[in-house]
């Protein structure tokens, strides 16, 4: 859920706000094993029809894990689209930029 919400912000470039992303989770029964829990999630903060889309997670024993399927589903689907997916790399990028010179500042000063 947290690395949904990161990739959301990076697509809207700015923080999101209460009630942009949306979990709905039922209790499922099933005839042959105990059932289960199922959520769906929307992510209203994204742009064009995706903020329309449900994503629908796998059954699983418990609430949180329902809606970490169904965050996890989401996510698979943003960084398939390579639109999306470059928004989200683009604002990873500074944060890799800064980090390789950190690296780099710091072999130099091993090396003297």
């Amino acid at each position: 859920k947290v690395r949904l919400n990161a990739a959301c912000m990076k697509i809207a470039k700015r923080p999101l706000v209460k009630g942009e992303t949306i979990y709905k989770t039922w209790h499922v029964r099933a005839r042959k094993s105990p059932g289960g829990y199922q959520s769906t999630v929307q992510l209203t903060s994204l742009p064009n029809g995706w903020s329309d889309q449900l994503f629908t997670g796998q059954v699983c024993l418990n609430k949180q894990g329902s809606e970490h399927s169904a965050a996890g589903v989401a996510l698979a689907a943003l960084m398939a689209d390579p639109r999306l997916s470059a928004l989200v790399d683009k604002a990873n990028a500074p944060r890799a930029h800064r980090e390789l010179k950190e690296n780099r500042e710091e072999i130099t000063v091993r090396l003297q």
